[in-house]
């Protein structure tokens, strides 16, 4: 492909290799959302219109570049080998356009290619075909271009279709792990290894590579066919295999009895002990009865669900999924009791609705559940998500981190309210010990906020903000106090707004593409970038590796100090956390009036 067809309308100029690529900023644009950022963004590059590409070879920006403007690439590699037909050795059936992506894929669990001997080498190797589309695709996941993707990954499809070397395959799929994050060419990857398993196991090359790991393939048992084919050769199986592919299960507790079936023959197979997480996800039907909705599970189900459990010994994480409607929450706390309810267990990671910390709430009060709250007792990673937008309040909070007395990371990622969560309910002196804190579209006022990393102040390291709202507060005195108590190694503050109703009482406000900001955002992105500054010191302190200005983008802020007057800043430092116990609304500024 030509340079020269690039130079009209040469901005910006790509380079790499010693080549230059003058390209149609609107195109490239168009296509990847991280070319748009460097071209139109406050980075070097929108300056001076020149991209710098050293992640990948000048061939594989060109085959991208060539889908941007033709909508298609080819891999010219390819044409060196004179006695290759391209089309005919790639050619299928007569309706091309009817074989999906996901039918590749299944395809390829079952396939086998007729010629499996490998004493005769062709004169181009499976690896010569796979590695321009694996590197394409390895460019698409880095700009975000998900259509050279897709393309990309169909490209693969075919190759591995039509064709099988097994020491190509490994090295292919060595390079698909280091290149990119792409999990459906994992997936892609997953079924080869899949359709070839007992050939693959019989090389000791390919259980060294330790290409089967649960950071690598799609981890989870898909269907009967994987473990019927993996007990055909139960003895010869290496055991990262084992740990990869059955790591992580997933239960659609519903109304076929075949899935629940499928559990229990993994849970009394030898692989049971390889199972570390597991996430139930309901599946019933649901039926319309004269007074009301409501799902139907199968008979005895549930009551089944601890016998199963109890056959997996190294069970670690419980991922709940919720219903889309159960006022009850019968299905959620059937299942929580389920996990509880098992003698000797190791769970201590518990993901769940929001709506379940009523239900815990209730279990603690009450004492009728001991196990329940026996299991908060043992948890040590946290996570509450919401099922929807509607914003509840979560008046419960503390006592469920009065009770889990081993908790280290806590994440509530939904839209709610936590005001209701009095700080005077927190025991101070009952130091929480978490280290992790992550809040994502919550509304907390500044007291609650400060009184949670108060009780956690010893302990906490890491906190992430994105999408809170303050109820009432001031942010710019949460930032400050953050700075004063904490000794963090991590901080990202992202999104942040007040409440709407806050909000609107006032007619000048701001807007931005990226959220809904109050008039002294500058103010606030100094805080934060001091904020990051005094992290990164703490970080090097620790001996770990400070966060680039890509992690914290306010690094080169001015100080907060040097962008506010003497008399606010002697304020705001002189603060105690608690000074806005009986605070309302008010701006940074310390001003009444939005217009001054």
């Amino acid at each position: 492909m030509d340079s020269d067809r690039y130079k009209v309308d040469k901005i910006p100029t790509l380079e790499c290799e010693g080549e230059k690529f003058f390209v149609l900023k609107s195109i490239v644009c168009k296509h990847s959302p991280v070319l748009s950022k460097a071209c139109n963004g406050h980075f070097e590059e929108a300056s001076t219109d020149v991209i710098s590409v050293t992640q990948f070879n000048a061939k594989t920006l060109r085959r991208m570049l060539e889908f941007m403007y033709e909508g298609k690439y080819e891999a010219s590699e390819l044409e060196k080998h004179e006695e290759l037909n391209y089309d005919n050795y790639f050619a299928r059936d007569e309706h091309p356009e009817e074989a999906t992506l996901e039918d590749k894929i299944a395809a390829l669990e079952i396939c086998e290619v007729s010629s499996t001997e490998e004493d005769e080498p062709p004169t181009y190797t499976i690896l010569d075909m796979l590695q321009p589309h694996i590197l394409v695709n390895s460019i698409s996941d880095y700009y975000d271009v998900p259509g050279l993707k897709s393309q990309a990954n169909q490209h693969v499809c075919d190759v591995l279709e039509n064709s099988w070397s097994a020491s190509d395959f490994m090295a292919a799929a060595e390079l698909t792990f280091a290149s990119t994050s792409d999990t459906e060419l994992y997936a892609i990857i997953t079924a080869a290894i899949n359709g070839h398993i007992k050939k693959l196991l019989d090389r000791e090359d390919f259980l060294g590579q330790g290409l089967l790991n649960p950071y690598s393939i799609t981890s989870y048992v898909e269907d009967c066919k994987t473990l019927a084919a993996l007990r055909l050769v139960d003895k010869a199986f290496c055991r990262s295999a084992s740990r990869g592919l059955f790591r992580r299960v997933i239960l659609e507790v519903g109304y076929k009895p075949a899935i629940t079936t499928k559990f229990q023959a993994l849970a009394s197979s030898e692989y049971a002990q390889f199972v570390r997480e597991a996430v139930f996800s309901p599946d019933p039907i649901f039926k319309h009865t004269r007074w009301r909705p409501k799902f139907v599970f199968a008979p005895n189900i549930l009551t089944r669900l601890t016998s199963v459990l109890k056959k997996l010994p190294k069970l670690e994480t419980v991922a709940i999924c919720p219903l889309p409607w159960d006022p009850t929450l019968s299905w959620s706390s059937v299942a929580l009791r389920a996990i509880a309810d098992l003698k000797h267990h190791n769970v201590t990671r518990l993901e769940m609705s929001l709506d379940n910390s009523a239900y815990l709430k209730r279990c603690i009060e009450c004492r009728q559940e001991k196990p329940v709250t026996q299991l908060i007792r043992q948890v040590q990673h946290l996570k509450l998500y919401g099922k929807n937008e509607e914003e509840d309040d979560m008046d419960d909070l503390h006592l469920i981190l009065k009770t889990a007395a081993n908790l280290v990371s806590l994440e509530v990622n939904s839209y709610c309210s936590v005001y209701g969560s009095s700080v005077k309910e927190y025991n101070f002196h009952q130091h929480l010990q978490l280290k992790s804190l992550n809040l994502v579209c919550v509304s907390i006022t500044s007291y609650e906020l400060l009184g949670l990393l108060e009780w956690c102040k010893d302990t906490i390291k890491s906190v992430a903000i994105g999408f809170l709202a303050l109820n009432a507060g001031s942010w710019l005195h949460v930032l400050m106090q953050i700075k004063k108590n904490l000794k963090l190694l991590k901080f990202f503050f992202n999104e942040w707004n007040i409440s709407r109703a806050k909000e609107t009482e006032y007619g000048n406000y701001m807007w931005r593409s990226l959220g809904k900001f109050r008039r002294d955002h500058e103010l606030i992105g100094c805080a934060i970038g001091d904020l990051q500054r005094q992290t990164n010191a703490n970080r090097i302190a620790e001996g770990l590796r400070p966060l680039s200005k890509e992690e914290y983008r306010e690094l080169d802020l001015p100080t907060l100090e040097s962008a506010i007057d003497d008399a606010r800043y002697t304020e705001l430092i002189s603060r105690s956390w608690d000074a806005e116990k009986d605070a309302t609304y008010e701006w940074d500024t310390g001003s009444d009036d939005p217009d001054d």
